[in-house]
């Protein structure tokens, strides 16, 4: 019986090829967008899963309250080390030092190969927490010695070749040399330990003497971390009432109050407040959008299958007096829809394959497609296959089956057409509601974008080479000589970073004759005396630093003026203090972003601090950039020829802080693309029916005098109305959600009434192209031929 159902649908899908294509072009649309979806939100989910015990394992956070509360991923250096021998709530105790892009240098048979790496200092405790195993070498002794180290399979490859790479040495930043005395397998990709270079921890002082300190209790780096695998039964709560201790034991006086927390290692991958890279809200939200163009592309289908069930109208009134009952009629369309969305599926999987590797590098990621092999993908892509097809075909499937066999052969159906018709109103105000909705945030995300990269941030971007400093020696003080004297270089500066930059020191002052630090943090910007003219920044008090290699005067900013409760005139010769340095405030900077705008303008100070620089702007003249940029590069590699060169431009270093909008923008774009294309389809659908329906008094019209204009018209005010009443429904709803995001922003666009008169009239416009497409054809028809008809 079922053969006889599937041929059936077979025949009845290819007799109506054109209808057919629609239908499957949008459910093949709204299942790829669901496809991409669940395998970016399954991956995320994913991370971090595969470790033994996970449950028990926390990272160690803190929570600063000065002023303001800020959070850090980490706490400071000596903390694991103080919690292993002070208490015994952890099974295992582990630090992990990371540090991205930094030079490794391989020397093979006389040849010295270079590599950027992002590599890792290491406790053996930490591979004892998480499951990275060892395939060659001994766990135990592996990191146990200084100047030891252990690679991954992937990188042993890349270095080696198919040579064994144990007791082979390499060379960390030309100044520290290692023996590799293991090899771990390949890290999975869903994790965030993404380091495949693993150093010993004892090691760590020949790097950063800090870092390896016991009492070293007065700050925080990003690149150190602390876990714990809590023992079974310890309640994280208990852990974290023990913790304070070590506040009145080492920072007692500090104004910087830390809060020390345990982190769940579910938590780490998706909380933004300690530098998580994908929020479960913006997941939460992938997710609805997926749900929402699925339906859209189901509520298309039923528009469709609507509008053509009075084609099908003696097909099935001859069924029924054939003797059909309506169960079978119903199942029939059941399995026709069931071989659309069989067929739409196979398109949308291969459609998700092709797009994956867009995805991967918008939201660098390394998502697969496990068919065969990743159970909740196979239960995502069935339950979907499932779920569409009942959408989708059990409406249409009703209104076929109960036709009622004499007026389906006679072909009066038309008050039950006309309730139809009032579904597929509804129908098409839900899809052009959820395409306004998603066009609504993409105008606001273009503006606010717009807003990132033409507001003044108070420095030039423009024309500014980064470079990195190769040594802080005399080397630099020679190179910055060398690029002055490049033809079409402008200015040149060394400095800690540039005046926006990832990279933010933070530390506290005590300012004047005060005898307590100040209760906030101040963000250290190292530069030269051409600091704030290579990078455009106005001073409108006092005087530039003068030349030094260390640290003796201060320039600072007019947030910091205001903090301290003083005018640009009043603190000009008063001193200040900050890690150990003195030196008095020689001049006011007129306030720049030191950050994205997403945060506040902090308070700054400049000081000259040669041991602290890392970089060298170069400022130029783009009338010949190729050649200037050349010239650089052979200045700096004659002068570092042992490292890698790179450089970058300042604008694209200050784009990288919105990498995640730029990404969001880009879905947005894709998705309010499909939603419109898929809505319009469902017009079209709508437009097709009421052609069918008006032949008669469209022909009528015409004979009588009616222009092809007054016949627009007819159709024109019906969809017109739809369309008004989506906007309705859309323009608050997209208010509010684009609202809410926006307050991410310290400093934002604002967003006004022609946001959504742009947006309105773009849905308009595409929507009379769609309407007045279909609506001009039936006009076109020749009245006599239409009436014959009838």
């Amino acid at each position: 019986m079922f053969r006889n159902y599937f041929k059936i649908a077979i025949r009845n899908i290819m007799r109506s090829a054109s209808s057919t294509t629609i239908n499957v072009s949008g459910l093949a649309l709204g299942i790829t967008c669901g496809l991409l979806i669940f395998s970016l939100v399954h991956y995320h989910l994913s991370f971090d899963n595969f470790h033994k015990n996970k449950e028990r394992i926390y990272r160690f956070v803190t929570e600063q309250h000065r002023d303001i509360v800020t959070y850090a991923s980490s706490v400071p250096p000596a903390f694991g080390k103080a919690f292993r021998d002070d208490y015994t709530f952890g099974e295992k105790v582990g630090r992990i030092c990371t540090l991205t892009e930094r030079l490794i240098t391989v020397e093979d048979n006389g040849n010295t190969n270079k590599f950027r790496e992002t590599v890792a200092f290491a406790e053996t405790e930490f591979f004892e927490i998480f499951n990275f195993p060892l395939i060659a070498g001994h766990l135990r002794t592996a990191l146990a010695e200084p100047n030891t180290a252990i690679i991954t399979e992937n990188i042993a490859r890349k270095y080696f070749g198919n040579e064994s790479p144990l007791n082979k040495t390499f060379s960390f930043g030309n100044q520290i040399d290692f023996k590799i005395t293991g090899v771990l397998k390949d890290i999975p990709d869903n994790t965030d330990f993404r380091s495949e270079i693993y150093f010993s921890y004892p090691t760590i002082g020949q790097y950063n003497e800090w870092y390896a300190a016991d009492d070293a209790w007065s700050g925080i780096t990003s690149d150190i971390q602390s876990f714990v695998l809590l023992h079974p039964g310890v309640i994280p709560g208990e852990v974290e009432e023990a913790l304070p201790a070590y506040v009145k034991k080492y920072r007692a006086e500090n104004k910087n109050v830390h809060h020390y927390k345990l982190q769940p290692l579910d938590d780490m991958h998706f909380n933004p407040k300690y530098e998580g890279r994908m929020s479960k809200t913006t997941i939460g939200v992938l997710a609805v959008i997926g749900v929402f163009l699925i339906i859209t592309a189901c509520l298309n289908f039923i528009n469709l299958a609507t509008a053509q069930a009075i084609n099908r109208a003696r097909e099935i009134g001859v069924r029924k007096a054939l003797g059909s009952v309506r169960v079978q009629l119903f199942f029939q369309f059941m399995v026709e829809t069931s071989v659309i969305v069989l067929l739409s599926s196979l398109v949308a999987f291969c459609l998700a394959y092709a797009l994956l590797p867009y995805l991967n590098s918008w939201f660098d990621t390394r998502v697969t497609l496990d068919l065969f092999s990743d159970p909740a993908f196979i239960f995502f892509l069935v339950g979907t296959i499932i779920v569409v097809t009942f959408l989708s075909g059990s409406y249409p499937g009703l209104i076929l089956s109960g036709f009622k066999p004499v007026q389906a052969l006679k072909g009066k159906l038309t008050s039950q057409s006309r309730s139809q018709f009032g579904l597929r109103r509804v129908l098409i105000i839900a899809q052009f509601t959820i395409a306004q909705v998603l066009m609504i945030g993409l105008i606001v995300i273009v503006f606010q974008m717009r807003y990132f990269f033409q507001t003044d941030m108070g420095f030039s971007r423009d024309a500014i080479v980064m470079l990195p400093v190769g040594s802080r020696d005399n080397k630099m003080n020679l190179l910055r000589e060398q690029l002055r004297q490049i033809p079409n270089v402008e200015n040149v500066t060394a400095c800690f970073a540039a005046p926006a930059s990832g990279s933010r020191w933070g530390t506290m002052i005590t300012f004047d004759k005060r005898t307590e630090t100040e209760n906030f943090s101040v963000s250290f910007k190292g530069g030269d005396e051409n600091f704030i003219s290579t990078f455009g920044i106005e001073l409108i008090a006092g005087r530039n630093l003068t030349p030094s290699d260390t640290i003796r005067e201060f320039l600072v900013n007019e947030t910091l003026v205001s903090k301290l409760n003083l005018s640009p005139e009043e603190i000009l010769g008063k001193m200040i203090l900050s890690n150990g340095k003195q030196g008095p405030v020689v001049g006011v900077v007129k306030d720049f972003h030191d950050l994205s705008f997403r945060s506040a303008i902090s308070p700054v100070f400049i000081a000259t601090s040669r041991e602290n620089y890392n970089e060298i702007a170069v400022k130029i003249n783009m009338k010949d950039a190729r050649t200037t940029l050349a010239a650089l590069e052979k200045s700096w590699s004659n002068m570092y020829p042992e490292l890698i060169y790179e450089y970058e431009f300042l604008d694209q270093q200050t784009a990288e802080f919105y990498e995640a909008e730029q990404t969001m923008l880009r879905l947005i774009q894709v998705f309010s693309v499909i939603a419109l294309f898929i809505g319009c389809m469902g017009l079209y659908g709508l437009v097709s029916f009421m052609a069918i329906q008006k032949t008669k008094e469209i022909g009528i019209r015409k004979v009588l005098g009616g222009s092809v204009a007054n016949i627009l018209w007819i159709f024109g005010k019906e969809f017109s109305l739809l369309i008004i009443i989506a906007f309705a429904l859309a323009a608050p709803t997209g208010w509010w959600i684009m609202s809410r995001w926006l307050e991410n922003y310290e400093y934002r666009f604002n967003m006004t009434w022609w946001i959504f008169f742009m947006e309105i009239s773009i849905i308009a416009i595409i929507a009379l192209l769609t309407v007045g497409f279909r609506s001009a054809k039936a006009a076109m028809i020749n009245p006599v031929n239409s009436l014959r008809a009838e």
